[in-house]
């Protein structure tokens, strides 16, 4: 492991500001775009900002309040942020993607009453403070001028104010419906030992260029970007996803957390790029070679893959994916071009990350070890050794903000249930089979995990997303599939009539579904197919609602295309 500086356990988020600003006081936090240009913020200034703003709040008598904040990831957010945290009250990180009656149910449930917003946001919230006499609001665009200067003594009283490992730091919703999202409290403690744990379990440094890409609401994001302060590393914004390739290139980003949709596109590009210039069967080749030298200590991936990494930006190191499973065939090939793509696994109540692959340990498939500090076990195994996952440490939440049912549900003898079915190996990686919820039991007791059957699926080069689930009888269900697809990409494939109806389509695609099914237990064979062009239906985070999409689907749209089971 390449060590950069020394190790520190950090007890609070101010903790890890103070650390950096000290450490790497000149060095560039955030890069960010200043019209035809760019300008660099140290970490210095970084600090020095945070505290004038917090000083200004606490001025305006913020202290000891919730204080929501809401818009798209920038460096006032982080200033929003880290202002708040730091001793002055508890920070509330909301989805800018949620509709008015959402945000204002979300107000409500987290006791909001201060908010900083964009400014697209300050009709509704305006009303919601009017009608709720709470305490203010501030724009976005005013957080520069309020991080020039402070009343005299203000600084110093914001540098006084108490900050604990045991007090709240933020509360952060999970994902969700409106109606099923919970609001976790993390402390700062909770916060720390995640950003400890991964100081000790991955291996960057100030030399690399973060993308500060997913949301901040999100913890995975937000913890991901404090990791990212903590070890002195420059991150710079996404202007949004129709520029991910330009923005690489132009911050020359080396690595960033994201999300595996994020990975299959860029995969996805790769490969049709390959196929259209004629060179797919050269580059498995190379793959080949590549994977081979490497046992021998010889690195030749990108020399070999060079064009690859030139439409990657050309400084792209590090890829890590959380949130849902990736496939480890395309994890596998990107690693094959040099570009170390790694998996991490967590929850919004766990800080969030639990376990998490790194350059020394990885197991296709896996999503690593857990982190040091944390300790994870396989409640009731079956004789497969698969059970639901469970773990204890220091990241784990508070408990569910005035939901002390809903806490006791998931948290029992001091450990928490993640809700997903997993296996741990002889050494130690895990392997999650998937959600408790989403499984479908068999009359012989047998286990389908959808999200196993749904990697299969998304290797089809026309799969868009898809859905398995448990249909008819559901003491004995059949196995059901909705496959979202591209029409021109599955006509490139099959010799599909050019208005071919859904349930033609069903036939084209059945013979690729059909193999699958060849691969897999008898038990696993899908036999009911529905197909469809539209997205379906999704949470904010970009996860589909399965229910909801489920719930919808016509009984006669379900096409039968395997007898028996």
């Amino acid at each position: 492991m390449k060590t950069y500086f020394k190790i520190t356990n950090h007890e609070t988020i101010r903790d890890i500001l103070l650390s950096s600003v000290k450490e790497f006081s000149q060095r560039c936090a955030f890069i960010l775009r200043k019209g035809s240009g760019y300008e660099r913020i140290s970490f210095e200034r970084l600090g020095r900002e945070a505290r004038c703003l917090g000083a200004n709040l606490l001025a305006r008598g913020w202290q000891g309040h919730h204080v929501a904040i809401l818009g798209a990831n920038s460096y006032e957010w982080v200033l929003s942020f880290l202002a708040v945290v730091q001793g002055l009250g508890t920070a509330v990180p909301l989805d800018k993607g949620l509709t008015k009656e959402e945000l204002m149910l979300f107000f409500g449930m987290g006791d909001v009453d201060a908010i900083i917003c964009d400014r697209e946001f300050l009709g509704y919230v305006d009303e919601y403070m009017a009608d709720n006499r709470k305490l203010a609001v501030i724009c976005m665009d005013e957080i520069p001028e309020l991080c020039k200067s402070a009343e005299e003594d203000m600084p110093a009283r914001y540098d006084a104010l108490e900050v604990r490992s045991e007090d709240t730091a933020l509360i952060v919703f999970t994902s969700g419906t409106t109606s099923t999202s919970k609001a976790v409290v993390l402390s700062h403690g909770n916060i720390a030992s995640n950003v400890n744990g991964l100081n000790e379990h991955e291996s960057f440094g100030p030399d690399e260029v973060n993308f500060a890409f997913l949301p901040f609401h999100h913890v995975f994001g937000l913890t991901g970007q404090l990791y990212f302060i903590n070890v002195g590393a420059s991150s710079a914004f996404c202007d949004g996803l129709r520029h991910i390739a330009k923005n690489l290139a132009e911050y020359k980003v080396t690595s960033f957390f994201c999300v595996p949709a994020i990975i299959e596109a860029m995969h996805k590009r790769i490969i049709k790029r390959a196929e259209e210039s004629g060179k797919l069967e050269t580059m498995r080749k190379a793959q080949k070679i590549a994977r081979f030298l490497l046992k021998f200590g010889i690195d030749v991936r990108r020399k070999l893959f060079k064009d690859i990494h030139a439409a990657l930006g050309g400084s792209l190191r590090t890829l890590i994916s959380g949130a849902s499973p990736l496939s480890p065939d395309i994890a596998q090939d990107l690693n094959d071009f040099g570009i170390l793509t790694i998996q991490g696994y967590g929850l919004t109540e766990t800080s969030p990350t639990i376990a998490s692959e790194s350059i020394r340990k990885r197991r296709p498939g896996s999503i690593g070890t857990a982190m040091a500090n944390t300790e994870v076990r396989i409640y009731e195994p079956d004789e497969q050794g698969i059970g639901e996952l469970i773990v204890r440490g220091p990241g784990v939440m508070q408990g569910y903000y005035k939901n002390p049912e809903a806490s006791t549900e998931v948290m029992r003898n001091g450990w928490l249930h993640t809700g997903d079915y997993a296996r741990i190996d002889e050494d130690g990686f895990i392997f999650i089979s998937g959600r408790k919820k989403n499984v479908i039991v068999l009359k012989n007791g047998k286990k389908v995990f959808p999200e196993e059957l749904e990697a299969l699926i998304a290797q089809l080069p026309y799969a868009v997303e898809s859905i398995i689930w448990g249909c008819g009888d559901l003491s004995d269900p059949d196995i059901a599939l909705k496959l979202v697809y591209d029409r021109a990409e599955l006509a490139k494939h099959h010799a599909l009539p050019e208005n071919a109806d859904a349930k033609e389509v069903a036939a084209h695609i059945w013979k690729d579904i059909k193999e699958i099914n060849e691969k897999t237990s008898r038990f696993k064979h899908i036999s009911y197919l529905t197909v469809s062009e539209e997205p379906m239906e999704k949470t904010t985070s970009a996860k589909i609602r399965r229910a909801q999409e489920i719930a919808k689907i016509p009984e006669e749209d379900l096409v039968h295309v395997s007898q028996g089971k």
